[in-house]
This record gives C-alpha cells, sequence and structure tokens, in this order.
C-alpha cells in the first residue's frame, strides 16, 4: 500500500513538511488531523501535482515514478478549464489515457476505466450537463465532473479531497457506491467521517 517516507515540501518558503514519515496499510483509509497541516498538500504530492523536495513515495515498496499513471485525483486543487462544455474535457482526457493504455502491456481492470464511463455519467446524473461549459457548474456538478475524470482513468490509488460535499443526497449515496466498487486504495479527506463507514481506517497526520 502507499507509504511516504522522510518527505519534505516547502511552499512558498515556507516549509510544510520536514522529514514525513506516514503510513496507509489498507484499502480504505481517512486522512485525518488538525486544519493547516497540509492533508491536502500530501495528496497533491502524492498525485505529482507538487514536486517534493527529497523523500520518497512508495506503492507496495516500489517508488511511485509516474504518479500520473497510477494514482487519481478528485480535489478542488484539479483546476478545470472554464471555457469548454464537460463533454470535451471528458473527450480529451478519454483520448489521452486510450493512448497511454495502447502504450503499455494490456490491463483489463484498467481498461474496464474507460469501458464504465458511460453509466458513470448516468449513475451520477451528469447526463444533462456535458453541454454545459465548465464554468457554468453547480460546485456540485463540479465535484461529479471531477470525480468522473479520476474514476475514468487507469489508476491502482484513489484520493478523494472533501470529493462530494456539495453533491445532493443522490448523488452522494451513487458516490458511496462508486468507492465501494473501486478496486484499488482509496484514501480520503472528509469533514464527514462517518458516511464513508467503518471499513475506513484512520491515519492522522500531525505536527
Amino acid at each position: 500500500m502507499l507509504a511516504v517516507t522522510a518527505l519534505c515540501f516547502s511552499f512558498e518558503h515556507k516549509k510544510v513538511f520536514d522529514d514525513l514519515n506516514l503510513s496507509f496499510p489498507h484499502r480504505r483509509q481517512l486522512l485525518t488531523g488538525e486544519n493547516g497541516l497540509g492533508k491536502t498538500t500530501l495528496f497533491a504530492l502524492v498525485s505529482g501535482l507538487y514536486s517534493y523536495t527529497s523523500g520518497v513515495i512508495t506503492w507496495r515498496g516500489t517508488p511511485i515514478t509516474q504518479p500520473q499513471r497510477m494514482v487519481a485525483l478528485s480535489s478542488p486543487l484539479v483546476s478545470l478549464p472554464d471555457f469548454v462544455t464537460a463533454q470535451a474535457l471528458i473527450d480529451l482526457h478519454l483520448s489521452q489515457w486510450q493512448r497511454e493504455l495502447k502504450s503499455q502491456p494490456v490491463n483489463t481492470e484498467q481498461e474496464s476505466y474507460i469501458q464504465e464511463l458511460a453509466p458513470l455519467v448516468e449513475r451520477l446524473g451528469f447526463s444533462d450537463f456535458l453541454g454545459t461549459k465548465i464554468g457554468h457548474l453547480s460546485s456540485g456538478n463540479l465535484q461529479k465532473l471531477r470525480l468522473i475524470l479520476a474514476l475514468m482513468r487507469p489508476s491502482q490509488i484513489l484520493l478523494l479531497d472533501e470529493a462530494c460535499s456539495a453533491m445532493d443526497s443522490r448523488s452522494q449515496q451513487v458516490f458511496y457506491q462508486l468507492i465501494d466498487e473501486y478496486q484499488g486504495q482509496v484514501i480520503a479527506i472528509s469533514h464527514e467521517k462517518e458516511a464513508f463507514g467503518s471499513e475506513f481506517q484512520l491515519v492522522n497526520l500531525s505536527k
């Protein structure tokens, strides 16, 4: 499973992590800790959005050198272009991951994420918004789109950062069903810890 060893990272000359060691030994984990300690930043480092100064991030004991090929992230940190439609962005990501899959050995589990795209959109009630420009989507629909983009890509680790807080209750039910169906490791940050259920083990990020 995922582990962080001796991780160091600074942002705008402010030290965020100094020799951080943290492991996630279970398939389902909730990352807890006080606000401002860097939970979202850690997700950005694991997913490759940010580059750390030193240390190592491993998956099953092997360093992750290409996080974009194995880590999916649903988070407000994932910026989306306002001027294109949701369908155009999905199509762009779809073509990108189809090229990735063709360049790698066949893995039917990873291919299934792309094959299941249409029912994923339907289950989340997002079909009617595919033609909407992203800048006009509500906060709940933005979360749905980020989740769709995360689940449609090949991955072994799914990181969820307050990923359903703005969704309506029906969509939240579908969200938890989709997370339950995900075959890889899921690590989440949420203020609604109870909703994730007892399967999710707590991991605390402290100073």
